[in-house]
């Protein structure tokens, strides 16, 4: 049943109290060792129940056994048996996680007693780890939509009185609670090696982990905000430890796991506690989002406690025209060095009032370059001028962080550089305006870059690299989002079906369709159509 080691160096001893044992549980698989190393060495290879060790001992005594195999098996128990009545011996032994101390001589009334208490406390560990296991499971790995539905109007502040008495039957009856936020950087390059199904098993395996991380400090009920499969809110609720112990140390293991396995970056977010977390969960999600925002300007892989510093949303940042105007005139004469101190220069008078969210600091300078490009606008087709503001939406949007952002700011303000270098000299390739001409009229057909590079006389591998110079995305993005566009625009102006409206933007297989919508507008077909219904039925 269990798997005991007699440790002493004195043999008799040590082969008395291992028949006594082995005749009062025949069962037990019972080992001996003469001293602390031997048992150690055999630990170390394979997982035992129960330790009853000698305190003195040569090669290793019991002290700095229990300190090593503790750290080894943290759940072992272990039972000090010493002909010393030293208190100080029992003090640190008990300090170093022993389970018992008892003294010499022992006889079978005490041998069975000591077995029947560790026993139990090994059976009632047992319970407490299925107990856990069997709430994690019903809470977080089946949540109903219902469930989840309910709980995102619960930290949206939307729940009515009746739907806040339901709440409570997830949550422990403790008032104290916070709430955590992990975010997952969907635009790392990481995301693109797979697929819809193994992302989805990633996003599974982080609520688990973030889970089984918080349960040992109170009932934790986690679930992905609706509409933003990237964000994971877990409330967690005291039952035993307090909240304010929480390790950092623990969750950054998480992140560092995390980015091992799968080469993602996450953020964690965590905000104050509060003493009525049923009635104040808003406020405590909006305080683990703030949080959570300002790794945008920490960078990646922290875990970051809410504090006056984090993002505030009523911040409006916006760059004076003076210093936009220093930005435009580096298309002009580009130097790296300068434009990265211009650069650095409008960030820090940004930031000096505060963090705005990340989302308004990203649309202040889409402005400021589309502001740029208007400069040279003039001279630029239609098509190509969208094709530019395009490029630079996306390239802003898809930036992790700070560090992040002024690499691709960079990168924009040099491929600005590069087209009114060539609008200067009158090279501009029209064959590629004929490409993405063709592209947005024929976007419903089956295209791919092969079949595009073959029609317009083209090497597939140069044209996908001209490509992308001149959208600033890949080929089967350009491909989705124009398909996606248009789809949005059937959505909300006809009555089609939405396989209807899949045919009609080249998808033959309409839950494909409506996987690639939802990664692209956060949300199903079904949904964008009732936020933005245009027409009558």
């Amino acid at each position: 049943m269990y798997k005991i080691l007699i440790i002493d160096d004195e043999p008799r001893h040590r082969k008395g109290l291992a028949n006594l044992i082995s005749k009062l549980r025949p069962s037990y698989e019972v080992y001996q060792f003469k001293n602390g190393g031997e048992a150690f060495d055999f630990i170390k290879e394979t997982n035992v129940d129960i330790i009853i060790t000698d305190i003195r001992m040569p090669v290793m005594d019991g002290l700095e056994f229990i300190k090593c195999t503790k750290e080894r098996q943290k759940n072992v128990k272990i039972i000090i048996l010493s002909g010393y009545a030293n208190f100080e011996y029992a003090q640190k032994a008990i300090e170093l996680g022993a389970f018992d101390y008892i003294l010499k001589p022992v006889d079978e009334d005490k041998i069975n007693n000591l077995l029947i208490k560790v026993e139990k406390s090994i059976k009632d560990e047992q319970l407490n780890i299925k107990e856990k296991k069997l709430l994690m499971e019903n809470l977080n790995n089946t949540l109903p939509v219902y469930v989840e539905w309910m709980l995102n109007k619960w930290i949206n502040g939307t729940a009515t009185e009746s739907e806040l008495s339901e709440v409570k039957s997830y949550i422990t009856d403790s008032k104290e609670g916070m709430v955590i936020i992990t975010e997952t950087s969907r635009h790392h390059k990481s995301f693109n090696d797979y697929s819809i199904e193994e992302i989805g098993e990633i996003s599974k395996n982080i609520k688990l982990w973030i889970n089984e991380k918080l349960g040992s400090f109170g009932s934790t009920v986690s679930f992905y905000l609706r509409n933003f499969e990237d964000t994971l809110v877990s409330i967690v609720v005291k039952n035993r430890e307090p909240l304010d112990r929480i390790s950092f140390e623990g969750l950054k293991d998480i992140i560092g796991e995390i980015k091992k396995d799968y080469g993602i970056d996450i953020a964690i977010g965590m905000s104050n506690i509060s003493g009525d977390i049923l009635h104040e969960a808003q406020k405590c999600f909006n305080e683990a989002r703030s949080s959570v925002y300002m790794s945008f300007y920490m960078g990646p892989g922290k875990v970051i406690r809410y504090s006056k510093s984090s993002c505030t949303e009523d911040l409006q940042p916006v760059v004076d025209q003076k210093s936009e105007g220093m930005l435009t005139n580096t298309i002009h004469n580009f130097s790296y060095e300068r434009f990265i101190d211009i650069l650095n220069d409008i960030i820090s008078k940004m930031l000096v009032s505060g963090y705005p969210y990340p989302d308004k600091f990203k649309e202040a300078f889409k402005i400021v370059f589309i502001n740029i490009i208007k400069q040279i606008g003039n001279a630029l087709t239609e098509k190509q001028y969208n094709s530019i503001i395009l490029m630079i939406t996306n390239r802003i949007d898809s930036c992790e962080d700070m560090q992040d952002f002024k690499q691709i700011s960079v990168d924009i303000i040099k491929q600005i550089v590069n087209i009114y270098g060539n609008l200067k000299n009158n090279k501009n390739d029209a064959l590629i305006e004929k490409c993405l001409d063709y592209i947005n009229n024929h976007y419903m057909e089956d295209l791919s870059l092969e079949s595009i590079s073959k029609k317009f006389s083209f090497n597939p591998s140069y044209f996908s690299t001209l490509f992308k110079e001149a959208t600033g995305v890949n080929f089967i993005k350009y491909l989705l989002k124009i398909r996606i566009k248009n789809a949005c625009e059937l959505l909300q102006k006809t009555d089609k079906k939405i396989y209807e409206i899949a045919l009609s933007v080249g998808y033959r297989d309409v839950k494909y369709f409506n996987r690639v919508f939802k990664a692209e507008k956060k949300m199903s077909p079904e949904v964008y159509r009732q936020l933005n219904n245009d027409f009558n039925l």
